[in-house]
């Protein structure tokens, strides 16, 4: 039922005005009754190529850990959150590739990442908000405190909910290529449905499908781009994980992309930064999300820590929290970067040094504007603005953009309750993974790579720096790498189980970087 949004309200953004539904039903119809009238069956998936017909022994719910310190629910809260997610659905969260008369081939999602489609009298219409109760609920199914019998009903409809995202992701039979759809605060939360479910599933074949998501994240195959809780985030220069939206910088070129216009046409507009001498500046202007193109600090373009990071923190948090507790999770994400970020931005702040990009000259801060072209700007190209010999790299002048701003603390949106305040200190100290500390190096150095393996039949190790222009050389036999090993080429690299991998970066004026080692365990349970 669509929203008559004359007579009631505007969908709320010019991306969703006209699109509103109020009330859907989705009719599911089977040749014959499943066994038993279905009573111990979760619902089919509503979207894919094929129905999934699961029954509560295909789950092991023994997976789901317990802890003291997690506030449960109420038989009466634990029948609203079944509510809740029985009559809610995100397909309309993920993107698909579509055919447009300007660009050719590209990615859309429907209505700012579904959110007309969402059960708005059930849960917030914002995807920061469904991501909050999700994870939430989550969290409340790990409280010693919970029966299960009366959760039950609700676990199979968060359950039914991640198997329609994940069909919807993957299942497309002959339809458009899907992926997920990630920016500003209209995307978290598409990942951890699926992902609780596969952790649950004794077939591990979801579990094994959603572990190469962090391999493929920041690739080149759009279609295996991550989701935001992984695509929001990536390492930069210095080794650090920084917020903002966009893939990294391509290989050498001398044209502008607009990716790297959409950065400083932000920039100079919004007029934040630490060496502007006016006094007009305005962190709202613009598209608030924008990563730094050159990887030294956090996003957005604006200003570091404004609009929508502290928007996705909150998600990003209990996101984290989630995989800390149970570590299937935590296994299948294949990646500790969320619990890293959020430690770092919890614990240092805004990252914004060093940085040795230069600002504009104080003689174009008020004439120049840029915005697929330059306009008004004496010195562009010369003392600030893009490298003319190769734009993936800024003019240098030491001093940074936003230098005032290093470990300044971000107000966070949209927390779950159970991974905020006490909570969150005694989830942390759970956490036995890689902190931000043991990544951190100076501009004289690359940075130690990541070592991504994906378990199976045939495991794969991928390889990912976030030094530009760095070689990854690596070993298969647990000995260091030198010079001499050989050279990740971006392609998969076929490994045994119980072998160890070790890795380091070299780049021409810097010193290498650090060793780091993945040893290829047997595919989880």
């Amino acid at each position: 039922m669509q929203r008559n949004e004359e007579k009631t309200s505007k969908g709320g953004t010019r991306a969703i005005v006209g699109n509103v539904a109020d009330a859907y039903c989705v009719v599911t119809v089977m040749s014959k009754a499943p066994d038993g009238g279905g009573v111990n069956m979760i619902r089919p998936n509503i979207t894919g190529a094929t129905k999934e017909l699961l029954a509560w022994d295909d789950f092991d719910l023994s997976r789901l850990p317990r802890y003291d310190f997690i506030e449960g629910k109420s038989a009466t809260d634990w029948e609203g959150t079944a509510r809740r997610w029985r009559n809610s659905t995100e397909i309309f969260g993920i993107a698909a590739e579509v055919q447009t008369e300007r660009n050719g081939m590209q990615f859309t999602k429907f209505s700012e990442g579904g959110r007309a489609f969402r059960a708005h009298l059930l849960i917030h219409d914002y995807a920061s908000g469904m991501a909050r109760a999700f994870n939430d609920d989550v969290m409340a199914l790990l409280s010693a405190d919970t029966k299960l019998e009366e959760a039950k009903a609700a676990l199979a409809a968060m359950l039914a909910f991640g198997l329609d995202i994940y069909h919807a992701r993957y299942d497309r039979g002959s339809a458009a290529r899907k992926r997920w759809s990630c920016g500003a605060g209209q995307s978290p939360g598409q990942f951890l449905p699926p992902v609780l479910a596969a952790a649950l599933l004794r077939d591990p074949a979801k579990a094994n499908r959603l572990r190469l998501t962090a391999a493929t994240n920041h690739g080149t195959d759009p279609a295996e781009f991550g989701p935001q809780e992984l695509r929001q985030i990536k390492r930069g220069m210095t080794g650090v994980l920084l917020w903002g939206d966009g893939q990294p910088l391509d290989d050498k070129r001398t044209g502008m992309s607009g990716q790297d216009w959409r950065y400083w046409a932000d920039f100079t507009s919004s007029k934040c930064y630490d060496s502007y001498e006016g006094g007009a500046s305005n962190p709202s202007r613009g598209k608030k999300t924008m990563t730094d193109v050159y990887g030294y600090i956090d996003g957005p373009a604006n200003k570091p820590g404004s609009a929508y990071m502290g928007v996705s923190l909150g998600p990003f948090q209990s996101f984290a929290a989630v995989m800390i507790l149970m570590p299937d999770v935590r296994s299948i994400v294949n990646t500790d970067n969320p619990i890293e970020y959020v430690d770092r931005v919890n614990r240092h702040g805004l990252w914004t040094w060093p940085d040795p990009v230069a600002a504009p000259a104080k003689v174009d801060q008020e004439t120049a504007r840029t915005w697929y072209r330059v306009e008004g700007s004496q010195e562009w190209g010369k003392t600030w603005g893009p490298r003319p010999d190769d734009v993936r790299y800024a003019v240098e002048d030491g001093k940074g953009r936003f230098r005032s701003l290093h470990g300044k603390q971000t107000e966070g949106g949209y927390h779950s309750s159970r991974s905020r305040g006490k909570n969150w200190d005694k989830i942390i100290a759970l956490y036995d993974g890689v902190r931000y500390e043991d990544n951190v190096v100076g501009l004289d150095e690359a940075v130690a790579p990541e070592l991504i393996v994906v378990p199976g039949d045939t495991p794969r190790v991928y390889m990912t720096c976030g030094t530009l222009d760095a070689k990854v050389h690596y070993t298969l036999d647990g000995s260091d790498p030198s010079v001499d090993s050989p050279v990740y080429d971006g392609k998969p690299v076929s490994v045994r189980t119980g072998v160890e991998v070790k890795a380091f970066a070299v780049c021409a004026g810097k010193k290498p970087g650090k060793i780091r080692a993945a040893t290829v365990c047997p595919p989880p349970r």
